[in-house]
């Protein structure tokens, strides 16, 4: 093996690149490209922890060790501020949110017969890898994939995709379905019933005509330090706890002490 063999770097669609600029499907830096084309492990590599890797579009570098992902991200942002003439200076090292901590997700379901599949598209195709697991998905979050498969099983059009869309709030979890049909009063209350018994924090459905909120118990929130807000549906959070902290972080010590004292606790102050 040569050093143009070495795959050197992760391309911005996840393929290894060799050092005579060869991109390679799941390469890795540090592994080598043998001469029949297969790829020698090298030092970076992962074992992939979620049996629909390879197949599902979620996740691209699992693959991938996570100081090699690291340096992956950064390069990434490095590249693109040099792409525009903007002297970065220093880049730090990529924050890796740790797994099961996704908050938020969009997956798109779609019933075929008596079978409903949901979860996220397959790479560069519009199938729909049937989720069974998943290691980003927050706990909260993925136990609800099943009982919303059942679901679509009495709502959901047959042969047409249904976007369903979950974000943990204070209160628990939001639910979002669009490209469903409840008609009559037995849909009404299985829908109704269905929220109250996984306690959600809201519930809404868009049959076509807009979005439509069938459960909310009390104002939805999310707490901003000591403040919880009022959120609509699906409002934008950071993907993960972990990744707003650690924003917040380098936020503060950049403008170090123009930090301003803490807001003062009101009705509305988280605990």
């Amino acid at each position: 093996m040569t050093e143009t063999d070495l795959i050197v770097r992760i391309a911005a669609r996840g393929d290894g690149v060799t050092a005579d600029g060869r991109h390679v499907a799941g390469g890795v830096p540090g592994d080598h490209v043998a001469a029949d084309g297969t790829l020698v492990a090298g030092p970076n590599r992962a074992v992939p922890v979620c049996r629909h890797f390879g197949k599902c579009g979620g996740c691209q570098l699992q693959h991938v060790s996570e100081a090699a992902l690291a340096d992956f991200v950064r390069e990434r942002v490095a590249g693109a501020l040099a792409g525009q003439q903007v002297t970065a200076g220093d880049v730090r090292p990529a924050h890796l949110s740790p797994p099961h901590s996704r908050r938020r997700a969009v997956l798109t379901a779609i019933k075929a017969g008596k079978q409903v599949a949901i979860g996220f598209n397959a790479a560069q195709s519009n199938q729909i890898v049937d989720m069974r697991e998943c290691p980003l998905l927050a706990p909260e979050l993925f136990a609800l994939i099943a009982p919303i498969r059942n679901l679509l099983g009495l709502i959901a059009p047959q042969r047409r995709p249904v976007k369903v869309k979950l974000q943990r709030l204070d209160q628990g979890v939001e639910l979002i379905l669009e490209g469903v049909k409840a008609e009559g009063l037995d849909a009404a209350m299985a829908l109704q019933d269905f929220a109250g018994a996984h306690a959600l924090a809201r519930f809404a459905i868009d049959q076509g005509d807009g979005l439509e909120i069938l459960w909310q118990p009390e104002p939805p929130t999310v707490c901003f330090g000591d403040i919880a807000v009022e959120v609509p549906p699906f409002a934008f959070l950071q993907a993960t706890t972990a990744g707003e902290a650690a924003l917040l972080g380098a936020v503060r010590e950049a403008i170090g002490d123009a930090v301003g004292p803490s807001l003062c606790r009101g009705p509305n102050s988280c605990p």
